[in-house]
């Protein structure tokens, strides 16, 4: 059986290195599970690890034969003497096959501990440190309304975070309109939670409130609250 999955963890490559200790976590957990991980930049354990791969491992050889099992990583080589042509295929490798040289006492796979050094470093606190390294809580100024989704599907935050953070003119003639969500007829004040990296992209951009914004003087102590709620709402 085959489970798969996308994530969108945009600029956050912490979150990213959370789903990759979860993940080893269940391999450890789970007898027989296997994982393979890659993103848009490909096989991203072996990018942590580059300056120790073998000279044989690269983007055009690394299909199926790079994997999370039992806990750690495992690397199906290339042969290197007669011995192991039988054992380890020297061309494109299919996914039942590796899967069972992954799996196999008789097939030593287990990555050096030169490469495993690296990414251990990195996945050290991982993954019960999240939580208190990543994740941030801000206050901020919203509609009643959008509070009740947020409240109801937290993770909403992360695309609403993005569009603002990526913004084109076309989508700020959106801004204008603010169709779904009308400021300042119920607004509240809430704790929104994300990721320390979206809280970056809000905080740090300088935007100017779209019609319909009544917003506190700068010098308010209430103004970064306002300014937090109004760029969340005006890419509704």
């Amino acid at each position: 059986r085959v489970a798969k999955g996308v994530s969108r963890f945009g600029d956050c490559i912490d979150d990213e290195w959370f789903i990759v200790s979860i993940l080893r976590e269940i391999t450890r957990e789970f007898q027989g599970v296997v994982a393979s991980l890659y993103d848009n930049d490909g096989e991203f354990l072996l990018i942590e690890a580059a300056d120790h791969l073998p000279s044989w491992l690269d983007p055009s050889t690394s299909a199926n034969r790079v994997f999370l099992y039992a806990g750690t990583l495992h690397l199906i080589p290339l042969p290197t003497t007669p011995a192991h042509i039988p054992l380890f295929p020297s061309g494109q490798l299919l996914l039942p096959r590796a899967l069972d040289l992954i799996r196999s006492p008789m097939a030593p796979t287990a990555a050096p501990a030169a490469i495993l050094a690296p990414i251990t470093a990195r996945l050290s606190s991982l993954p019960s440190a999240a939580l208190s390294t990543t994740r941030h809580r801000a206050l901020a100024h919203i509609p009643r309304s959008l509070a009740r989704i947020l409240r109801y599907d937290p993770q909403l935050i992360s695309p609403a975070v993005e569009a603002f953070y990526t913004r084109d003119p076309i989508a700020l003639k959106a801004c204008q309109r603010m169709e779904t969500f009308t400021p300042g007829r119920d607004d509240v004040d809430v704790v929104v939670t994300m990721n320390r990296v979206m809280f970056a992209q809000l905080k740090g951009q300088r935007f100017h409130p779209p019609k319909g914004f009544r917003m506190p003087g700068i010098k308010d102590k209430d103004w970064g609250v306002w300014d937090i709620g109004m760029k969340i709402v005006s890419l509704e």
